[in-house]
């Protein structure tokens, strides 16, 4: 597990660092630096209304806009909907919804359901 104490903050000079790298991209005419990573993370789509209606969200844009034809999927594509088999009907599981449940259940004294 990994924790962030401020995911949104920088330590002084970094915002300059990135504001440097997202010129250098757009300027070779690359995707920016929140275009990358929101390919990690979907902020554009965060409505604040927990990781369930975030997942529904971007996985209906996944299959209307980025899903091709024998791809692996995008990262956070894998992260909300990693397969528990093959075949069609294998079903998935959200990893992410998973780690969300875990933490909040270690963070109430509550014994994790799945044994870990």
């Amino acid at each position: 597990m990994l924790h962030i104490e401020n995911p949104t903050g920088f330590l002084p000079g970094e915002e300059d660092v990135v504001s440097l790298v997202d010129s250098f991209l757009r300027d070779h005419d690359k995707c920016g630096v929140s275009t990358v990573a929101n390919t990690i993370f979907p902020a554009a789509l965060d409505r604040g209304d927990g990781i369930e209606a975030l997942t529904e969200r971007y996985l209906q844009v996944y299959e209307r806009r980025m899903h091709r034809q024998g791809e692996w999927g995008r990262y956070f594509q894998r992260m909300v909907a990693w397969p528990l088999g093959n075949g069609k009907n294998a079903g998935t599981v959200n990893q992410l919804s998973e780690n969300i449940r875990s933490l909040r259940e270690m963070r109430q004294g509550t014994p994790s359901s799945s044994g870990t």
